[in-house]
């Protein structure tokens, strides 16, 4: 993992609080240190976590959620797609992972079983704010925003809103966000 192959970035990472931006030219790893970032987290507590993984696009979270679904256990990871996405144009990797209608057809909002079960979610940006719909919503702990710099301001601000909450609502400690 990337810790373990530059040990100082361990030691920097300790010096500074949250939130961290990630910035980079294209193609310098910036998507590879958010996932590896989610893995370590979920790691030190697999227990506990309940990370949000937020895009501002399809593509930018298929690429995530592909990445992280062979690194982390079983249905710990839920990758939420829009209703109206077309089921074809998901890799057919994720599709497990994707909560749909009994005849694969159409995707849904997760069940509260399956909210409970993973411990990562990955998903666009506006699409956060269809977990408001589950009568005992996530308690998050922490949040990874990554491409947000190809997302309008608005649209970050919904899974914002949403760990903030979380936030206000619990005693166990401050979450930092990644943009």
């Amino acid at each position: 993992m990337i810790l373990q192959s530059f040990p100082h970035m361990r030691y920097c990472l300790a010096l500074i609080s949250a939130p961290y931006i990630i910035e980079g030219p294209a193609g310098t790893g910036k998507t590879m240190c958010v996932c590896e970032a989610v893995l370590q987290t979920y790691l030190a507590n697999p227990k506990l976590a309940k990370i949000l993984v937020c895009a501002p696009s399809d593509a930018a979270c298929d690429v995530l959620a592909c990445r992280l679904l062979p690194l982390l256990p079983q249905k710990k990871l839920l990758r939420i797609n829009w209703w109206s996405r077309k089921v074809a144009s998901v890799q057919p990797a994720l599709l497990s992972s994707s909560p749909m209608t009994s005849t694969g057809d159409l995707f849904v909002v997760p069940s509260e079983h399956d909210m409970q079960h993973a411990s990562v979610i990955v998903c666009q940006c506006f699409a956060a704010e269809i977990l408001t719909l589950l009568s005992r919503p996530p308690q998050w702990t922490h949040l990874f925003i990554d491409e947000a710099s190809q997302a309008m301001e608005a649209e970050v601000l919904v899974p914002i809103t949403k760990v903030s909450v979380a936030v206000m609502k619990t005693k166990w400690h401050t979450f930092p966000l990644v943009f």
